[in-house]
């Protein structure tokens, strides 16, 4: 039986976007970002640490990242929605 996943390993958005002729610069750095991961890593800190100002460097920076993962999310929704009318 096949995978679910079909041809391109996984199921989601951005392995779409990362196919050459969808025309889509996904940032390097967020190709293997696991959002769920962080999400974890957010709540033990908010548990450990409080407040966001209290958060370890590394966690402040995967914030960041999340944010921009969301940004390349609804982007490059956009971005797949018009190449797709477009052909």
């Amino acid at each position: 039986m096949a995978s679910a996943a079909g041809a391109f390993g996984s199921v989601g958005l951005k392995p779409f976007l990362k196919i050459d002729r969808i025309g889509y610069d996904y940032p390097r750095h967020l190709g293997s970002f696991q959002p769920a991961t962080r999400l974890h890593q957010f709540e033990q800190q908010s548990i450990k640490h409080g407040d966001y100002a209290n958060w370890s460097k590394g966690s402040k920076r995967a914030w960041t990242n999340l944010l921009k993962y969301n940004e390349h999310d609804v982007r490059g929704m956009k971005h797949l929605t018009e190449w797709i009318l477009a052909q």
